[in-house]
């Protein structure tokens, strides 16, 4: 029956029901042929036999619908050749009631075989899965078992009692005890006896809650009779009937314990060479850059206490802007040891040291950080700067010798002297007084902090001794305490030295530094400084003196230019307002009166045409002279654009112009350029008059802090000399004129002509001799 059904499960799995029909076909055709040889023997019941074996074959390989299709054939099959006559389906001898009964025993024979091989499967598949799930149980306990004894952890049984009822083969291994003499004794035995007490309490607890619990850690003994540290997780399973016990997982950190001892006294030395090293450690977090540990040297050298470094901003103890700061963190972690050499950094109470400090990038608690030393290189850099100090002063006296007695300008001298003082002296600030012609000092100048030299002026202490050391001719020293508003923190020494020039004091270099400022060597090299300055200052004030005379004749020439001007400005509004209003009234009114009331005859529309044109004109001519007494363009946009203005009138009268400037939009002083476009408005009016050409070339441009304006053309020209004798007085006024607009300036004009060559006119002014400032280019 098993072979039978593993042959019909084999068949029925193929995939072509063609094949399971087929089986019903070849089925009946088998019994029918044997029946045909045995039909002269059979017995009349023998076709029924041999027909339903054929169905119950077909049935029971086929399934229920091959055996019903069995079951038709088999009857079509009898009645045609084993009843009379043969062949008939419809003959009078046919017996239907044998055909019915034989159809319904084929049915019946197909449905039982076909439940019984339903049922045959089920069984056998039922049978076959059973045998599955027993093999995977097997593997399953068998790969558990094998777990267990080769785990290198050691597994548990205890009941109820404390007695150990199995263990794992890894005992051995970890305890040198074999499994067969732990079990039966108690749990207790093997426990250290100063965990005793607290292993009793543990696992009472334990007993008395189902569940696993926290893992913890007991001392056990080795057969050898040393102790053994393991790690137990505990599973209390009493309730469990399979188990029926607490599950111990024990786990030997012996190991472990011992390379944590190993890592704590390494830590332990590590934190003395720390806590005992003259250069200042800390560990800073990358991320947040905050300060994460430090030891006592750099506690002590910052003013800090580890609490409150801890945590501290690295920003905060470092007197470097922050993206210095975040530059070097991120190459330090990039490059992983970085020596980023001298530093400033910042005490508690504001003050700096100097440092010079190497970082390296490491691993701590689980990430990336940055372990840097400090060294306090404070009086190394003192040592350093009192050196460079020495040999500046010597320096700075050579260079005061050659260049305060060259100059002969005051604020220059008086500049340079502060220079050579803040060069030498390491000071905060320094300021020069000068006294008036009363003999009282004031403050002149000053160099270095801004809130020190505005703190200073206002000390009772400072003017006092600026006022002694003018009258006594003396030095003197003072200490200044912390001055408010400042970022010095410390006391200032303050040193006044005279300036002596000619028997008299005219001035006192007063300077604000560390009180190295104080000593002997550093208030005689300001006094050689002083004394050189006096010198030159005096010198310099002869010389302001007579520069002074000269800008007063400047200033009055200026005044009387600024006048000429004014007046212009004044009769070029008279005008405006006056015969050019009118002018401009009358030309609307004849326009109106030449629209409203047209004159009848041509002779009258002429004459009023003409006098409306005379009208016209005359208000652009009026305009026209405004325009020239004051061109607005002028005052607006410079003098670039005010002669491009006259160039392009020029080409508008027909003129072929050609015009060159190097201004731009850039602004001349006011009185050069009033200057220079007079000039212009002049050289263009005499071509218009004179030339008798129609060829312009106008240039004006800015070269070595020289302004060069040029008018040429390609007219008649003249002999300048001559024209000098025979000009007509507006000619030779003209002419003048020009002139002397350039020489007031401080600058030159040069006539080029020749009969037959043209003419040009050229006029250069110097920046600075027009006493209003240099060119401001943009």
């Amino acid at each position: 029956m098993g072979d039978l059904a593993k042959g019909t499960a084999g068949f029925v799995g193929r995939p072509s029901a063609a094949a399971r029909y087929g089986v019903a076909v070849l089925a009946v055709a088998l019994f029918v042929t044997i029946k045909l040889l045995l039909a002269q023997t059979s017995i009349l019941q023998s076709p029924f036999l041999l027909l339903s074996a054929a169905v119950m074959v077909a049935a029971w390989f086929g399934g229920l619908g091959p055996g019903l299709l069995a079951t038709a054939l088999a009857t079509v099959a009898g009645d045609y050749f084993f009843w009379s006559p043969f062949g008939s389906f419809t003959g009078p001898n046919l017996n239907a009631l044998p055909l019915a009964l034989f159809a319904l025993q084929g049915v019946l024979i197909s449905s039982l075989a076909q439940a019984l091989r339903s049922a045959t499967t089920r069984a056998e598949s039922s049978a076959l899965e059973a045998k599955s799930h027993q093999a995977a149980l097997q593997e399953s306990e068998r790969r558990f078992r094998s777990l267990v004894q080769n785990s290198s952890d050691v597994i548990t049984v205890v009941d109820a009692g404390g007695t150990i009822s199995y263990v794992s083969p890894a005992v051995e291994r970890v305890t040198g005890y074999p499994p067969e003499e732990l079990v039966g004794k108690s749990v207790f035995d093997h426990v250290h006896s100063d965990d005793l007490e607290q292993g009793r309490r543990m696992f009472a607890e334990i007993w008395s809650q189902p569940g696993i619990h926290p893992p913890f850690e007991f001392r056990v003994p080795h057969k050898d009779g040393s102790w053994r540290h393991s790690e137990f997780l505990i599973n209390n399973l009493l309730e469990d009937p399979s188990v029926g016990g607490v599950v111990i997982n024990q786990r030997d950190i012996t190991e472990r314990k011992e390379a944590e001892e190993a890592l704590s006294q390494s830590e332990e030395r590590y934190r003395a060479v720390v806590e005992q090293s003259a250069e200042g450690l800390y560990l800073v977090d990358t991320v947040t850059k905050r300060i994460l540990e430090t030891n006592p040297a750099l506690q002590s050298m910052l003013g800090y206490t580890a609490d409150e470094l801890r945590g501290i901003g690295l920003h905060e103890i470092v007197a470097h802007d922050r993206e210095t700061v975040e530059a070097n963190v991120e190459r330090t972690l990039r490059e992983g040891k970085r020596f980023i050499r001298e530093r400033k950094y910042l005490r508690k109470d504001g003050s700096v040291v100097e440092v010079e400090i190497a970082a390296s990038a490491i691993d701590y608690g689980g990430k990336r950080i940055i372990c840097a030393a400090i060294r306090d290189i404070t009086e190394r850099k003192g040592t350093e700067e009192a050196l460079r100090r020495s040999f500046g002063s010597l320096l700075a006296l050579y260079e005061a010798g050659q260049i305060l007695g060259s100059s002969l300008e005051r604020d220059e001298i008086g500049l340079r002297l502060l220079e050579f003082t803040e060069r030498i002296s390491g000071l905060e600030a320094a300021i020069l007084s000068l006294g008036d012609e009363q003999g009282r000092m004031s403050g002149w100048r000053g160099v270095g902090s801004e809130e020190v030299l505005a703190a200073v002026r206002e000390r009772p202490e400072v003017r006092s001794a600026v006022d002694e050391v003018s009258k006594g001719g003396r030095a003197r020293t003072i200490e200044l305490r912390r001055l408010p508003n400042t970022e010095a923190q410390t006391a200032l020494t303050g040193v006044f030295v005279p300036l002596r020039a000619r028997g008299r004091v005219v001035g006192v270099l007063g300077a604000y530094g560390p009180p190295g400022l104080a000593e002997k060597a550093s208030i005689e090299t300001l006094s050689s400084f002083a004394t050189q300055a006096a010198s030159a200052l005096e010198n310099a004030r002869l010389y302001e003196e007579l520069a002074e005379r000269e800008r007063e004749l400047r200033d009055l020439v200026e005044r009387m230019m600024a006048t000429q001007e004014e007046e212009r400005r004044r009769v070029a509004y008279e005008v405006h307002d006056g015969f050019t209003q009118t002018a401009a009234a009358a030309y609307r009114r004849l326009a109106l009166f030449a629209e409203h009331r047209p004159p009848r005859s041509a002779r009258d529309r002429e004459e009023l045409e003409d006098a409306i044109d005379l009208v016209r004109r005359t208000v652009g001519e009026a305009r026209r002279v405004i325009a020239n007494l004051r061109p607005t363009t002028l005052d607006d946009f410079g003098l670039a654009t005010a002669i491009r203005m006259q160039a392009e009138e020029l080409r508008a009268e027909g003129y072929e112009t050609i015009y060159e400037e190097t201004l731009g939009e850039a602004r001349l002083p006011a009185t050069l350029e009033t200057a220079l476009f007079r000039v212009a408005q002049e050289a263009l009016t005499n071509v218009r008059k004179h030339a008798q050409t129609d060829r312009v070339r106008i240039a004006v441009g800015l070269r070595d802090g020289t302004v060069r304006l040029e008018v040429s053309d390609r007219g008649r020209g003249f002999a300048p000399a001559e024209a000098k004798q025979e000009a007509g007085p507006g000619e030779r006024v003209g002419l003048s004129s020009m002139r002397e607009r350039i020489a007031l300036l401080g600058g030159a004009l040069e006539i080029r002509s020749e009969p037959g060559s043209g003419t040009s006119v050229v006029a250069e002014v110097p920046l600075v001799a027009t006493g209003e400032g240099v060119y401001d280019g943009k």
